[in-house]
């Protein structure tokens, strides 16, 4: 609905905001952005989007995403992989990488 779609933007914009609070934050994330492709109006330009963001769009992008097959990845000693080895399994595939030594 338009209240949710609404709401949804509220939060996303709020939580950019809210980690601008913190000058150090907001120095990082100014010095982060410089060099992308809006420069300084980064911020400014992500809440633009974020606003101009319509239903479809995010219906669009939820197929796209919600289609997509995932990626996971597991890490532990051998004896933990091995005890959950059939949880993984009905997960999906499972790609075993060769153990580095260190």
């Amino acid at each position: 609905s338009d209240s949710e779609l609404q709401h949804a933007k509220a939060e996303v914009k709020s939580e950019i905001l809210s980690q601008l609070a913190i000058t150090k934050d907001s120095n990082d994330f100014l010095a982060r952005n410089m060099s992308s492709f809006y420069g300084k109006d980064y911020q400014q330009e992500l809440i633009n989007a974020i606003n101009d963001i319509k239903p479809d769009e995010l219906q669009q992008l939820a197929k796209i995403y919600l289609t997509q097959p995932t990626l996971m990845g597991i890490e532990g000693n051998k004896e933990a992989l091995a005890q959950n080895k059939d949880l993984f399994l009905a997960q999906g595939d499972v790609v075993t990488l060769k153990e580095d030594k260190v």
